[in-house]
């Protein structure tokens, strides 16, 4: 496992690897010790949480009690008493559970034991903790209990489950604060003199205190904050679709597992009986209205349940912090050290009401194929495109990158994406012109086929105009207007622009097709320690891209490039 990550030890002691943590990091990594460091003592998870635990411990039983259902059912008479296991059991495994989690602040770890006949000890660095994340359904939230998750860059991430609200916002607050008394200056991250700084009062050694339910005080500032208006954006994210998709694929199910064939085949009948008499225009006009109109029912709902009371803020403890969720609240805090640059995003139905969204480039975020609201870094949800680039570019600390013009990338990167989505849609057009042929299918089929090839030229044109880039600033410098950044623009559904700190590059990777040697182009891909994990610049002329290499990164690979 690797350092940073949280390690386990058997049998309820503390994990002599663990303890002897600190001086084994790996070359790179601070070794850093706070000596005679107090401790708190062990904290259990709030009793109330007790009330919504066993219907978790419930759903991870479903599998083993689910014999005990079909033994009760199909013996009858006493064996019904068997039923009350299916209370009994999960309400017993949770206090249990309850009975044996803690979890404190012991010297430069945060350490969470659990476990019943099993026993575990989690435990995570100070100085390696990157992320605190609170969340809370609507339950927890009547309860006033969260779920703490603190992560360290490891693909599992140390939680606790239905910790007081109030006490979890202490303690979030409690760990960055000692995150940061922990972790000495290194070369590689930025300094913020003005905030945040191990030298400031608020993060010094006075205030890592032995008890971390002292609130930190630090001045907060909003930076974006959710508004009603911006549910008009909602219809055109892909939420609604999604969720019809979703809700249509869990019905047929349904009917499949349950054999309600018999059930539904009446409704469907008296539907086609109603419409029977419609013409055909009328009737492909209602359902495309209805549908329109349920997705966009659909779409507003999911906006709302996932950012309603979104809120932005900037904290004197130099991190960002994003809150949203109607039902189940989310809580990220993104460390400004740790930000890299931002993403704008504007799906090409989200640029009709001229909307946008944007994310944070963060070292030690999650893949993108690990699944996870948290891992997404959302700043910004869809709103207005010049107020999300105003959040980011107060973010940032310069709306440079982000209002720049864009350099092209010439006609040879134009004329490859006519190529490519011509051969994408051809075969399409083909396919489907060749089956109306041979099945005899209506004339209007080839229509079809005709509107499908006359797409070509348009995603083209849109793919062609999104292409874009520029080396800006000192890269030199890593904060503040004259930083240096490197942007990249490309895409259509959606159109990315990506803003990265040339600081934040540690490596190039120039890959080349066949077509592209021909052409003459490269894909540039911008090696980043983030989620994302590299930004990539589509078809730019080879010797452009050696500029940008040396322009936002002068002497890195001087050496290995050609003259």
């Amino acid at each position: 496992m690797t350092d940073g990550a949280p390690r386990a030890a058997a049998d309820g002691a503390p994990n002599p690897m663990a303890a002897a943590a600190p001086h084994q990091v790996p070359d790179g990594a601070p070794a850093h010790v706070i000596d005679g460091a107090p401790q708190t003592d062990w904290r259990r998870p709030a009793a109330r949480s007790l009330l919504v635990t066993p219907l978790r411990t419930a759903k991870e039983l479903i599998p083993s009690l689910a014999p005990v259902v079909v033994l009760a059912v199909s013996q009858g008479g006493q064996a019904y008493w068997l039923l009350l296991l299916l209370v009994v059991v999960p309400v017993l495994i949770a206090v249990l559970r309850w009975w044996n989690t803690g979890y404190r602040i012991a010297g430069d770890q945060f350490q969470v034991r659990h476990g019943i006949v099993r026993k575990h000890l989690l435990t995570a660095q100070l100085d390696r903790i990157r992320t605190v994340d609170e969340e809370a359904s609507l339950l927890r939230r009547a309860l006033h209990i969260v779920d703490l998750h603190v992560g360290t860059g490891a693909h599992e991430a140390v939680s606790v489950h239905g910790i007081d609200a109030t006490e979890a916002a202490a303690l979030h607050c409690g760990l960055l604060a000692r995150r940061r008394h922990a972790q000495p200056h290194r070369p590689d991250l930025p300094h913020l003199p003005s905030e945040g700084s191990p030298e400031h009062p608020a993060y010094g050694p006075g205030a890592a205190d032995g008890d971390f339910t002292e609130e930190n005080t630090a001045p907060e500032r909003t930076i974006a904050a959710f508004s009603p208006a911006w549910l008009r954006f909602a219809p055109f994210t892909m939420s609604g679709v999604a969720t019809v998709l979703t809700a249509w694929a869990i019905g047929g199910r349904i009917v499949n597992e349950f054999q309600l064939g018999d059930t539904v085949t009446p409704w469907v009948d008296r539907l086609r009986d109603a419409t029977a008499q419609l013409s055909l225009l009328v009737l492909v006009l209602t359902v495309l209205i209805g549908g329109l109109v349920l997705v966009s029912v659909l779409s507003v709902a999911a906006y709302s349940l996932a950012n309603w009371g979104y809120r932005l803020t900037r904290r004197g403890d130099a991190t960002l912090y994003v809150r949203r969720g109607l039902l189940t609240s989310r809580a990220m805090t993104i460390e400004e050290r740790r930000l890299r640059g931002v993403v704008l995003e504007r799906p090409l139905l989200l640029r009709i009401p001229r909307g946008a969204r944007a994310k944070a480039l963060v070292t030690g975020g999650k893949r993108r194929s690990e699944e996870g609201a948290r891992a997404t870094h959302l700043l910004v949800p869809p709103a207005p495109a010049a107020l999300v680039r105003a959040a980011a570019g107060d973010v940032l600390g310069t709306a440079t990158p982000l209002t720049a013009p864009l350099l092209g990338h010439g006609p040879r990167a134009v004329r490859r994406r006519h190529t490519r989505a011509l051969l994408g849609l051809a075969p399409v057009a083909a396919t489907v012109a060749g089956a109306a042929w041979w099945w005899h299918w209506p004339r209007g089929t080839y229509v079809v086929a005709v509107l499908v090839l006359a797409l070509a030229p348009v995603l083209a044109t849109l793919r062609a105009r999104s292409l874009g880039h520029a080396v800006l600033g000192d890269p030199r410098v890593l904060l503040g207007p004259d930083a240096g950044y490197l942007v990249g623009r490309s895409g259509a559904f959606p159109q990315d622009r990506s803003c990265l700190r040339s600081r934040a590059v540690i490596g190039w990777v120039l890959r080349e097709t066949f077509f592209q040697r021909r052409a003459g182009l490269v894909t540039l891909e911008a090696t980043v320690a983030t989620s994302r994990g590299k930004i990539r610049i589509l078809d730019v002329p080879r010797a452009r891209a050696l500029e940008i290499v040396r322009d936002a990164t002068p002497g890195l690979l001087d050496r290995y490039l050609e003259p």
